[in-house]
């Protein structure tokens, strides 16, 4: 007789989280379709007193080991297959069905721990369809059941949680290349991404960056090839009727007075502000639009003021500016 682990402890626990995280409104209902496809049929019973429901679940469980025993004695009988050879096939089938299941809900649990450190915005909660697209939950149920290892839980455990907070934040395309990304690429991509400004990279904060650790992330589909060099320009901006160059990071205003800005040639130039176009410019590597979407389940950063230091060091009279969240006005903040 095939001994299997009784799924009602884990499904119990997680039960217990969805109910303690924070989650509500249209994000919740989006947990609970979440978590249905990798659980099966939490949304039955995830928000009801349990101990009624557990003993009916038991008894199910109860009866899918009947139906196993019986497929067995079939295999024997009809197939006239050997009985060792019909309980090894049967084992090996079962325990291939049990990884997947604990895989997928080792997944889910990251999910809502992931959930529990950023909950969803009170917008998030209330906009957006009430269930995550059969499509991308499609893939998530196939790319989680393979997820072995601690790392790939952890990975598919923030898609599913950014995918509650807002549906549709990653393509079909995203998710075939966050699946197909070896533990090294994603940890160089996790750490190069920390230097990030939006969807760009100033190169002056990244530092040495040699170019086969470059090419690895092109390869991966996660950074626009930056064989030629590329910038971004600052536009020009009057504040309190003093005339600026501008560089949006984040909700800062880097500043650079006009007056002070003197066109250079540096071509490859690595430094905070550089010339492109007869305006100031930051020397960046750019992120390809699915390594922009992955950067949506990495830690938040803001990295407006590191670069505004180094922009300062060039151009002493730099100043930061903050923006307000209507977008209507700016404060100076250094």
């Amino acid at each position: 007789m095939i001994e299997s682990p009784d799924p009602l402890d884990s499904e119990v626990s997680v039960s217990v989280d969805v109910n303690e995280s924070g989650v509500t409104a249209k994000s919740k209902s989006r947990l609970i379709s979440g978590l249905d496809r990798l659980l099966g049929n939490l949304s039955d019973w995830a928000n009801v007193r349990l101990e009624g429901d557990i003993r009916a679940r038991r008894a199910t469980s109860t009866a899918n080991e009947k139906v196993i025993g019986a497929l067995a004695d079939y295999a024997v009988d009809k197939l006239k297959v050997d009985p060792g050879f019909a309980e090894r096939a049967l084992a090996s089938h079962v325990d291939g069905i049990l990884r997947s299941q604990n895989n997928r809900e080792k997944v889910a649990q990251r999910a809502i721990e992931d959930l529990r450190r950023e909950p969803p915005s009170d917008e998030q909660a209330r906009s957006g369809p009430d269930e995550i697209s059969a499509e991308v939950l499609d893939r998530l149920e196939t790319y989680s059941s393979g997820a072995s290892t601690e790392e790939l839980q952890e990975r598919w455990g923030r898609v599913l949680a950014s995918e509650i907070r807002k549906p549709g934040a990653f393509s079909l395309k995203v998710l075939r290349i966050i699946d197909e990304l070896d533990s090294d690429t994603a940890a160089l991509f996790e750490d190069f991404a920390t230097h990030r400004v939006g969807e760009f990279v100033p190169k002056v904060l990244v530092g040495e960056f040699p170019y086969d650790r470059q090419l690895k992330l092109v390869d991966a589909g996660l950074l626009v090839d930056p064989n030629f060099g590329q910038s971004s320009s600052f536009s020009e901006i009057d504040i309190e009727a003093n005339k600026y160059w501008f560089w949006r990071a984040n909700q800062s205003l880097i500043c650079l007075p006009r007056a002070d800005f003197t066109p250079k040639r540096e071509f490859g130039s690595k430094s905070a502000i550089s010339t492109h176009d007869n305006k100031p410019a930051v020397p960046i590597y750019i992120l390809t639009s699915a390594g922009i979407a992955i950067t949506t389940i990495l830690p938040p950063v803001d990295n407006s003021r590191p670069y505004y230091l180094r922009a300062k060091e060039k151009y002493p009279t730099a100043s930061r500016w903050k923006v307000s969240a209507d977008e209507k006005s700016v404060a100076r903040i250094e």
